[in-house]
């Protein structure tokens, strides 16, 4: 769940005032600010005003297209996430939005458990974009990423780095504790074709011996006792990007069996 000190910030786009009062009544909280909209023209005057982490987009507007207005919000603001709002007949149409970068989509009648996991998960998703976007100034401004050293080792890690930063294979990273292999991961990032999507780094002794393989892969609502709600793993929100995963040795062998699979 959304940790007490951030608030979400929800844009709702839709024409129909009920659907602008049911998802503003059921999503309205502590944690969240919600603004709703009834036209495109309303929509983008608060999107340029206004910073949101998620919008939730209906594609029939009176006043333009659903599809025009998906392609605006990304152009503004990469990061946030748009929620496709639409009907049971427009589901082809919602599918084609997703292809075009949208999050999800939300059927109406809405599903209220299904809209609330929805809306966190695409916040948790807009976040970590965010995140890693910050990062990456704050290091290319004040902190760069570098290789320090002019040996011959260290030539050959920064030439090794530059063949494989390019290509889309696992890299294997070795070496003891503090030699640098989370600057490596990140050089390799940052020279990549990946580096403007996420850089997800995740230490692998900290994961929860229990849910090891629901943190990297994720799990579907009701696949084991507790899991009362389906979860993306740390695999999803490193989709496009980079997944660095520290200490991997200290992944139970059978969870390591299937990390192998998927790579």
């Amino acid at each position: 769940m959304t940790p007490a000190f951030e608030t979400i910030h929800i844009l709702v786009v839709d024409d129909e005032a009920s659907i602008r009062r049911l998802a503003e009544k059921e999503l309205s909280s502590e944690h969240r600010r919600i603004t709703t909209v009834g036209t495109a023209q309303e929509a983008l005057h608060a999107f340029t005003s206004t910073s949101f982490d998620v919008v939730m987009l209906d594609m029939r507007l009176p006043d333009g297209d659903g599809m025009d207005l998906l392609t605006r919000f990304q152009d503004l603001a990469p990061e946030v996430q748009v929620v496709i709002i639409t009907g049971f007949g427009d589901v082809d149409n919602a599918v084609q939005a997703m292809k075009m970068g949208a999050y999800d989509y939300i059927t109406k009648p809405f599903d209220l458990d299904r809209l609330e996991l929805v809306i966190e998960k695409a916040f948790q998703k807009a976040s970590l974009q965010r995140e890693n976007r910050l990062l990456r100034h704050k290091q290319s401004e004040e902190h760069p990423i570098k290789l320090i050293g002019h040996s011959e080792k260290m030539k050959h890690v920064r030439f090794l780095v530059g063949k494989v930063a390019p290509t889309n294979v696992p890299v294997l990273l070795t070496g003891q504790s503090g030699t640098g292999k989370t600057v490596v991961a990140r050089s390799i990032h940052e020279l990549s074709s990946r580096s403007e999507m996420p850089l997800v780094t995740k230490n692998c002794a900290t994961l929860q011996k229990d849910l090891v393989r629901s943190e990297l892969f994720g799990h579907r609502k009701g696949a084991f006792t507790g899991a009362d709600q389906s979860r993306d793993g740390l695999l999803t929100f490193a989709n496009k990007g980079t997944l660095f995963l520290d200490e991997i040795g200290e992944l139970p062998l059978g969870v390591q069996g299937s990390l192998l699979k998927v790579l």
